[in-house]
């Protein structure tokens, strides 16, 4: 917490304990931050200091060794000190012209020290001045802690905690909000052009370094504000090993020193609690709000009447009728298995997802209420009660396609299928329309191209798909098709996709030749071959009927069958 507090070099050549010091090399690093001090007894002095430090020496122990003289610099350097301090004309000359150039490139300053200069005269006032900006460094940590504490403990948000760190630090702040989506501008002051600057810059891609990312440390950028180059420091919001958003703050009005460091570290500690808290709210009400639209979509009618008790809480509106809209993140949790901490990610991945279908539905002045289950997402959408059901149906896909749309754009690798049920003027057959959804899903996925699935664009397989149907599918797909399929399997050959392509182009063998590039031979054969197996005549409509229908069937019960 105290690595950044302490007297720069700049400010500690002002004492008088330093009068007769000057600066010679290294003038770029005069804001370097002493924080401690060493003297240097040993040549191998790199093995003993540390970073922050200004270094006093008489080089006695490097007076003879003009190799260890240039490596020094490079070394101190390389260790992060804030400086060296050499007094000459005891035991070397003067400071040689290397170690001059040296520090000039480096950036590291180099101080003269004069002749009758002491080593304890220097030391004590510079650590007193670090002692003293050290105390008022955890007084003013504390203060800070408490007021953004009260903040939170307050009800306040982060736009709140936003305007005072601005206020604390007298520049404009930003917090962004990875989890929520949300950026938060602060000035200290009015000034609605600047602002308006900073959230234009806030909407373009940046990236932190790696390192830092790690060390949930800051970092400085050099940035351009209204035609004036100058710097940012970005600090990561850390919680639970996981990095939630940013701080951001520009030096618009001055440098910002180590108390407003510290200050920006204890608001980003803050602004975690306040995200993560928010978060947990969240999660809690969206378990109670699946709990509730579960309960809606029963068919048990006791546990229906329960659900519209407190439907109210949850945005339910008695003056509405409704229906279901299903989105399928096809395969979505098996897809992010191999992600770290994958779970959280997943869930907040949907999180977007459902914030982008929030704002589709706003800007369509749509209501909606919304939550997910698994790779499900549920959206029961309010319509006008007795509307025309052609109608709806136009209104409801077409917001369907909207979805789509929106969620292509934003989440382009998203695999998904939406599915829509019919509407029901009943509320307590709310759950039909639920059960609609899921056929439109489940059968669409095999038999329409299309990501949006009206239950009534279904055909015939919404005749076929009733579970209490299915000992009698079996049946008539056992009488009429399956000796076809058992022979393509035992044989390798393709008659059942030829079969499909023959109802597919209305029995034209032309056709059908060209859409499978077989010779139209081979398809009279096949389609021979066809009526022999099955035991039918493809020109009887009635048997024709029933084959196409057994077809069918066949998706339905062995969807991988599906061919072309």
């Amino acid at each position: 917490m105290l690595r950044n507090a302490g007297i720069t070099i700049e400010k500690a050549l002002e004492l008088s304990a330093l009068k007769g010091a000057k600066l010679i090399a290294g003038e770029q690093g005069k804001h370097n931050v002493i924080t401690h001090i060493n003297i240097m007894e040993v040549p191998d002095i790199g093995d003993w200091v540390k970073s922050g430090e200004l270094l006093l020496t008489t080089a006695y122990s490097i007076k003879d060794n003009p190799e260890a003289q240039r490596e020094l610099i490079p070394k101190l350097h390389e260790k992060e000190l804030a400086g060296i301090a050499i007094k000459p004309r005891r035991y070397i000359t003067s400071i040689s012209q290397e170690m001059v150039d040296m520090a000039n490139e480096l950036g590291f300053p180099l101080i003269e020290l004069p002749y009758e200069a002491s080593f304890t005269d220097i030391m004590n006032p510079i650590l007193a001045e670090v002692l003293n900006k050290q105390a008022a460094l955890l007084t003013k940590s504390e203060e800070t802690h408490r007021e953004l504490m009260n903040i939170l403990l307050a009800g306040g948000d982060l736009g709140d905690i936003s305007a005072a760190l601005a206020r604390m630090v007298k520049n404009p702040v930003a917090i962004q909000d990875q989890l929520f989506n949300s950026t938060l501008v602060a000035l200290n002051g009015e000034d609605p052009q600047l602002k308006e600057e900073l959230e234009r810059k806030l909407e373009q891609p940046w990236e932190i370094s790696s390192r830092y990312y790690q060390l949930h440390r800051h970092q400085r950028f050099e940035d351009e504000i209204m035609g004036r180059k100058l710097n940012k420091i970005a600090m990561p919001i850390v919680a639970g090993n996981k990095t939630y958003g940013f701080i951001m703050v520009w030096e618009v009005n001055g440098a910002l020193e180590a108390i407003d460091i510290r200050t920006i570290e204890i608001s980003s500690a803050i602004a975690a609690l306040n995200i993560m808290k928010n978060n947990s709210v969240i999660e809690v009400e969206k378990r109670h709000k699946i709990e509730f639209i579960e309960d809606l979509l029963s068919p048990d009618a006791n546990v229906h009447k329960s659900a519209i008790e407190r439907g109210p809480i949850f945005g339910l509106e008695f003056a509405k009728d409704y229906l279901t809209i299903i989105v399928s993140l096809n395969d979505f949790e098996k897809a992010f298995k191999k992600t770290p901490n994958n779970a959280e990610f997943i869930q907040q991945y949907k999180s977007k997802i459902q914030r982008e279908i929030e704002d589709i539905t706003k800007r369509q002045n749509q209501h909606i209420i919304m939550g997910d289950k698994g790779d499900n997402i549920i959206i029961l959408l309010a319509v006008e009660p007795m509307s025309d059901a052609k109608k709806i149906k136009k209104e409801s896909t077409a917001l369907g396609k909207e979805m789509a749309k929106g969620i292509s754009e934003k989440f382009p690798d998203i695999n998904f299928t939406i599915g829509i049920g019919r509407y029901y003027s009943k509320m307590e057959e709310l759950f039909r329309s639920y059960e609609d959804a899921k056929k439109s899903i489940t059968l669409g996925k095999f038999f329409n191209q299309h990501q949006v699935i009206h239950f009534d664009d279904l055909g015939i397989y919404r005749l076929l798909y009733y579970e209490n149907m299915k000992p009698e599918l079996i049946r008539f797909y056992k009488e009429t098709l399956e000796p076809l399929v058992e022979y393509d399997r035992a044989k390798d050959t393709e008659l059942v996709k030829t079969l499909q392509a023959y109802f597919d182009n209305n029995g034209n063998l032309k056709r059908i030749s060209k859409q499978l590039f077989t010779h139209y031979n081979t398809i009279l054969y096949r389609v021979q071959r066809i009526e022999e197996i099955c035991n039918i005549n493809l020109q009887n409509a009635q048997e024709r009927l029933n084959l196409e229908i057994a077809l069918k069937i066949m998706y339905i019960l062995e969807p991988d069958q599906r061919l072309i």
